[in-house]
């Protein structure tokens, strides 16, 4: 069972957040940031920019799940959060982020207390994981 509100995220979810011209724009966005080179920092940096943008979210923070599958370290995440690339380790099960990774399904927070960090945040579990808050 899932520890947020809101369930599962549908198969068509980004097509509810933008239209079919803007998705097109932004899968360009990501192949050419994908090209960019081998690091996967610039990537996890530009996904970051780029969904914060599609989603009209506040900041956003890509992490990468380590070859030995048990954390979380931060790859990439708008500012001013940034600097903390790299620094930042969860592990594998911790909080929203980690369940995510750990149960690889993706989960769309819809509403949470007000003593809760979670304001409407969207987490999915591909080869970058992302989360994105609105506040």
């Amino acid at each position: 069972m899932s520890p947020v509100a809101g369930g599962p995220l549908r198969p068509n979810a980004v097509r509810d957040v933008v239209d079919a011209d803007r998705e097109l724009a932004l899968l360009r966005e990501l192949i050419q940031a994908a090209s960019s080179g081998p690091g996967v920092e610039p990537l996890a940096a530009a996904a970051a920019r780029m969904i914060t943008a599609a989603t009209a979210t506040d900041v956003c923070f890509v992490h990468v799940l380590d070859d030995s599958d048990r954390s979380l370290t931060l790859a990439g995440a708008t500012p001013p959060f940034d600097s903390q690339v790299g620094k930042i380790r969860l592990p594998l099960g911790s909080g929203v982020s980690g369940w995510v990774a750990s149960h690889r399904e993706p989960v769309v927070i819809t509403s949470a207390s007000s003593s809760s960090s979670a304001r409407g945040e969207s987490l999915m579990p591909t080869s970058i994981a992302s989360k994105c808050e609105r506040t």
